[in-house]
């Protein structure tokens, strides 16, 4: 059938609309890139390819855009090697993008090394949707340098970022001022992952005090505090061994399926206020010495606990030795019942 001849369009007007349609349809998706950074590299404008990878994590960042990875060689990265903050962090790493970081191969032959540096922080998130780490490509990170009041290995302010497969050690000079191995800024709601970290020998291993922030199957060992958690935080699947005190809590926290054992100070404290539960756990040989001796749990003010379900150490539950007591201040209650006559089977995902 023949078209009206009036309703028909030129076959310019045709080639116009359609011009048109080729500028407002929708442009392709950027893809990601990968930088790569080697202790081999030259920092430049033009560097982060395979051949020519940058010298620096800090240069690699700069060159990045929101969404890409950034894949680091293996060796020692530090402030004479080209490391330098963003202004005003006082840090010698900030990943102020919301990108990838990860090492090719794992912690333990990759440092971020700033003991010899006079920052707070060696390493600051202080973006959303960054990945620093992941199992078996994460990063080994040392407290940074001297005569500071704090000093901080990892902190993090930012949300939907994931924290993994890092070791965060006082690695070398055994300063005091080595605060907290992975710290959070307390903002409500910023989702914040710590998983399957090695966190040790800090005044605090993990501070988590906020909602939002989950501290999953970590190895925390022989910090001062092991874990430091309050608000609506969640603190599950970690072996917490050898630190002064286990585990302080406060707020609404919840401790569930822990190994708490060898805590020489107790293994959890709990501070006024407190609305959480700590249940599923393995609680024993904690407090060796001193006011909390043999203290599974103990309250420093009087508080109402709740705590169910936890193996003490013993099938009888807390007692005397071999199991662990608790130990609420006076005015104050444990309440431990029912609990589990065997222990659970706990085991932090670390791979360096």
């Amino acid at each position: 059938m023949d078209v009206p001849r009036e309703s028909r369009l030129p076959r310019h007007r045709i080639t116009v609309l359609l011009m048109v349609a080729g500028l407002v349809a929708p442009a392709p998706p950027v893809r990601a890139v990968t930088l790569y950074v080697a202790n081999n590299g030259l920092d430049g404008s033009s560097c982060g390819t395979k051949t020519s990878p940058c010298r620096s994590i800090s240069q690699g960042i700069a060159l990045a855009a929101t969404g890409d990875m950034i894949i680091v060689g293996p060796g020692r990265y530090a402030q004479d090697s080209g490391e330098t903050g963003s202004a005003g962090c006082s840090c010698m790493v900030s990943v102020n993008k919301g990108v990838t970081l990860v090492s090719s191969a794992g912690a333990a032959a990759t440092t971020i090394d700033a003991r010899l540096v006079t920052v707070n922080s060696n390493v600051i998130v202080i973006a959303d949707g960054v990945t620093f780490g992941k199992p078996g490509k994460g990063f080994t990170v040392t407290p940074p340098g001297l005569l500071l009041a704090t000093s901080n290995g990892i902190v993090v302010d930012g949300s939907n970022v994931m924290i993994s497969g890092n070791q965060v050690i006082d690695a070398g000079l055994g300063l005091a001022n080595a605060v907290t191995g992975i710290d959070t800024v307390d903002n409500d709601g910023e989702d914040v992952l710590i998983e399957g970290n090695q966190v040790t020998a800090w005044l605090v291993g993990i501070h988590a005090g906020s909602s939002g922030k989950r501290v999953l199957k970590n190895a925390v060992a022989a910090n001062q505090a092991g874990i430091a958690a309050a608000h609506a935080s969640v603190v599950e699947g970690n072996v917490i061994n050898g630190n002064g005190a286990g585990m302080f809590l406060s707020d609404s926290v919840i401790a569930q399926s822990n190994a708490v054992y060898g805590n020489t100070n107790g293994g959890f404290r709990v501070e006024p206020p407190f609305f959480g539960t700590i249940t599923k756990n393995d609680i024993f040989a904690n407090g060796l010495f001193g006011f909390f001796a043999n203290c599974g749990i103990a309250t420093d003010q009087p508080v109402v606990v709740s705590a169910p379900d936890n193996y003490w150490g013993a099938p009888t539950g807390p007692g005397s030795d071999p199991a662990d007591q608790a130990c609420p201040s006076s005015g104050g209650s444990v309440t431990t019942t029912p609990f589990a006559t065997k222990p659970f089977s706990i085991k932090a995902t670390i791979k360096p």
